[in-house]
């Protein structure tokens, strides 16, 4: 058996535990290979290892996330994320730019300020994307666990509610064209 056979086998097994239906406290298992499957590859469930492990909150940065925000978030079927993030990339520097702006002394230095808010946004959307993406692919897969489907069909199913959409993508795109047309 080769390193990556065995990665593929082995439980992911974290420090907490989760009550199942009669109350008493089990580990929450996952494999590997559900969470390859949901994300599409190897990549995404190897960055997620001492986070599900519980030795580190930290899944990696996502400089994917961080240049294309709501993009990312709903490429990668996480429409409430993607929607908080444009929301925080938009919303927030508009509203502090009327509201701070006036009493700044020039209007050069509002949009310096802005505009690293916009790069620590960025850079905070690229920390949390990963999470983001971790406790997504948990939670479906607890939810194709509670189905008791054979094998290869939990596996298709974790594989369809996971991965990535176009049509989402898509999306992702029409709603700030949207909102600028909805604007007088």
């Amino acid at each position: 058996m080769n390193s990556s056979d065995y990665a593929a086998s082995t439980l992911l097994s974290p420090q907490s535990t989760k009550p199942d239906e009669s109350g008493k406290d089990e580990p929450d298992q996952v494999s590997f290979i559900e969470l390859a499957r949901f994300a599409g590859d190897d990549k995404y469930p190897e960055r997620w290892r001492r986070l599900h492990e519980g030795t580190s909150a930290y899944a990696g940065f996502n400089p994917w996330a961080c240049i294309y925000g709501i993009q990312w978030f709903f490429f990668r079927k996480l429409y409430g994320a993607g929607v908080f993030s444009f929301v925080v990339e938009i919303f927030a520097p508009v509203s502090f730019y009327f509201l701070v702006s006036p009493l700044l002394p020039s209007a050069s230095i509002s949009w310096g300020v802005i505009i690293v808010y916009a790069i620590i946004t960025r850079i905070l959307i690229g920390l949390w994307a990963n999470v983001a993406l971790y406790k997504r692919a948990l939670r479906v897969i607890r939810e194709v666990d509670e189905m008791n489907l054979d094998n290869d069909l939990h596996l298709r199913l974790i594989a369809a509610r996971g991965g990535v959409s176009f049509g989402g993508l898509f999306l992702a795109y029409l709603l700030p064209v949207s909102l600028k047309l909805l604007r007088p």
